[in-house]
């Protein structure tokens, strides 16, 4: 006796091979449209760009440059290739934040940061070796106040001293640098650090 089986098998599961094919198919042309109407929304795309915020008596306060920025006209944001940004306190010392990426949102009133996240301060513009150095993965800048946050792990290096904590602050205004929790160090001289914990 010959069975149907085999045969009825067969063409379920060419049935359901078509199917995941067709669905397969299907999701991938929404991800390649998904990502044209993204780049479709890129309204401005700017090289070699330096940006200088003044105070109100016209001296430099803030400066941003980026070797490429892309604008999307969806949620008004600023894409930042390699951002680095260069502050100065009340003593007119420096202070220069840099990272791998960025994103400018809120009118430029916020600027997050991303990968290789470095702050260094100077003594003063023409210093060519940092006093301070602050590593982290994540940062977020606000330019109006001279301000940045993370809550992610941060090393910071000073001479010799090694500080190591998770999440932080520093006003870069008044030079204050706050740490958040698990604050471990090593110091091997005897300067003190500007920390606030």
């Amino acid at each position: 006796m010959k069975t149907k089986f085999p045969i009825t098998a067969i063409i379920l599961f060419l049935g359901i091979g078509a199917i995941w094919l067709l669905t397969l198919s299907f999701v991938r042309n929404n991800l390649l449209h998904d990502n044209k109407q993204q780049e479709s929304q890129i309204d401005m795309f700017m090289h070699d760009v330096n940006y200088v915020q003044m105070d109100q008596d016209g001296l430099p306060v803030n400066e941003l440059s980026a070797p490429e920025v892309k604008h999307f006209t969806v949620n008004d944001e600023y894409l930042l290739t390699k951002p680095e940004l260069k502050a100065r306190d009340k003593s007119n010392q420096l202070w220069h934040i840099s990272a791998i990426s960025g994103k400018s949102q809120k009118n430029q009133t916020i600027i997050n940061l991303y990968d290789q996240v470095k702050i260094s301060e100077f003594q003063n513009s023409t210093s060519k070796d940092p006093i301070l150095e602050i590593t982290t993965n994540a940062l977020t800048f606000y330019p109006e106040t001279n301000f940045a946050e993370t809550k992610e792990p941060l090393t910071i290096n000073q001479v010799d001293n090694i500080i190591e904590a998770v999440g932080g602050n520093v006003d870069l205004k008044n030079g204050i640098l706050k740490l958040f929790s698990k604050v471990k160090g090593k110091y091997r001289n005897n300067e003190k650090l500007k920390i606030k914990n």
